[in-house]
């Protein structure tokens, strides 16, 4: 039988139970760090879909404005440009319906998994799909919106 210094034997114990405690707070950090990821991440999709809500309403607006002005620039503006105001005002509101869309999917996805047992949510579920579909297709459709109504206001002012 192999005789162990008693010294020895703490030592390494303290080790191990070092080791164990570098490797919980490891995990920990991480935990933390993801924790914190995921934090930013909600506070960056909320604040895009704001900002898509918001220009979809102001390029509503403004087309709204242009249609109804009896300014000779808008008179002319809309003359010279109603295809392209027309897109750009429906447009904008099919980016405040795809808004509304992801809401009320994500809506019916936060219902699904309350009714789960382990309260996850069913990433098989159309609804659960769809919410992610309609946030990527309006920051396009509004993106989509800016670009043209620039490019109609730059050339209407250019000429």
């Amino acid at each position: 039988m192999k005789m162990t210094d008693p010294q020895e034997s703490t030592k390494s114990t303290e080790e191990a139970k070092k080791n164990n405690a570098t490797e919980t707070n490891k995990g920990n950090d991480l935990k933390t760090r993801k924790a914190k990821v995921l934090e930013q991440q909600q506070h960056v999709t909320e604040k895009i879909s704001d900002l898509c809500r918001y220009i979809g309403f102001g390029i509503a607006a403004a087309c709204y404005a242009i249609f109804t002005s009896t300014s000779d620039f808008s008179v002319e503006l809309v003359a010279e440009n109603q295809a392209a105001l027309l897109f750009c005002a429906g447009f904008a509101v099919f980016t405040i319906l795809l808004d509304y869309l992801q809401f009320l999917s994500g809506y019916i996805s936060v219902r699904y998994a309350l009714k789960d047992s382990k309260y996850q949510y069913n990433k098989k579920k159309i609804t659960y799909k769809l919410r992610f579909i309609f946030f990527y297709i309006k920051q396009v459709t509004v993106s989509v919106t800016v670009i043209i109504l620039l490019y109609t206001l730059y050339e209407a002012l250019s000429i």
